[in-house]
Formats: structure tokens, sequence, C-alpha cells
């Protein structure tokens, strides 16, 4: 776990985000098809993050897997028709120089008992064929390390990740 969140310096830079979210669609498209998951990106051409690009795109693509098994039915009950992820970034209204990028999902949502324990190491509702616990822990520490945090919550169709990271190097 050390070692991927873990940042070497220099590693950051300001960035498109819709091109590093292009890529990751590239590399889960097979995932979703087979899931029959849609996938609806909302990113403004312009907006950019201050980040590591490969260990972003490894925390986006780890939520997708998450959202695409909490949809399945992995680690919980799901009874949803439609199968959908939307990611929607926006520069933040709260902070200043902060984007977040939220990546929903159709899923049953995350239950009260455990909201509060997602991020533990270990932590899993998954059973040890589909996860380890080390996911939502190993991309926390990611986002944290490049002066960011990650908010969890559910929304009116289902559960959500939030990625709150700086705009620019500022």
């Amino acid at each position: 776990m050390r070692r991927f969140g873990r940042k070497s310096v220099g590693e950051n830079a300001v960035l498109p985000l819709r091109n590093a979210i292009e890529n990751v669609e590239a590399i889960m498209h097979h995932v979703l098809l087979r899931a029959g998951v849609r996938l609806e990106v909302e990113i403004p051409a312009d907006l950019t993050t201050y980040a590591d690009q490969l260990q972003l795109e490894q925390v986006v693509s780890n939520l997708i897997q998450n959202a695409v098994d909490a949809i399945s039915g992995i680690g919980a009950k799901s009874d949803r028709d439609e199968g959908l992820i939307r990611i929607v970034a926006t520069r933040s209204d709260e902070e200043e120089g902060m984007i977040q990028l939220r990546i929903e999902d159709s899923g049953p949502g995350f239950r009260p008992e455990i909201l509060e324990r997602v991020l533990e190491p270990f932590f899993t509702t998954k059973s040890a064929d589909h996860g380890t616990g080390l996911g939502l822990a190993i991309c926390e520490t990611i986002v944290r390390e490049s002066g960011g945090r990650l908010e969890i919550g559910n929304h009116d169709g289902g559960g959500y990740v939030a990625i709150v990271l700086p705009h620019d190097a500022g």
C-alpha cells in the first residue's frame, strides 16, 4: 500500500482533466461494456487540475470499477434496471482554487453503517473473490498526497465518490 500511495517529487503537473478521463474511458471500456453500464462524462474542455496524471487515472479507474461492482450487485444488493455512471467535473463553489471530480453511480448507494468505514484499509463489503478493502484506502492516500481529499456519499440515484483536487499549482 505504501508503494502505491507514496508520491515522488516532481510528478504533479497542471493537466487537462478531460484528457485524463478520456484515457480512463479507453482503458475501462471493455469492463463497462461487459457489465452493461453506460458512462456519461461532463467535463469542461478547459478545466485543469494539479496532479500526477497516471495516479489520477489509477484512482478514477478504481472508482469506476467500484461503481460497476455496486451496480452489478457485488458487495451490496442492487436491483437497478439501468447501469449508469456519471463523471462530472466542476470548479468548487465552496473552495477557491479547487476542482471537484464526482463519480456517481446508479447502484444501491452506501448504507449508513458503512459510510464512515469505507476508507479504512481492509474494510470491504465484497467477498474475498472480489476485493481486499485496499482500493479506496489507496485512492484516499493518493488524493490526499496530491493536496486533495475524497468525499463519499449518496445522491438520489445511488452513491458517489468525489475527488477534490487543486485547480493548479497556485
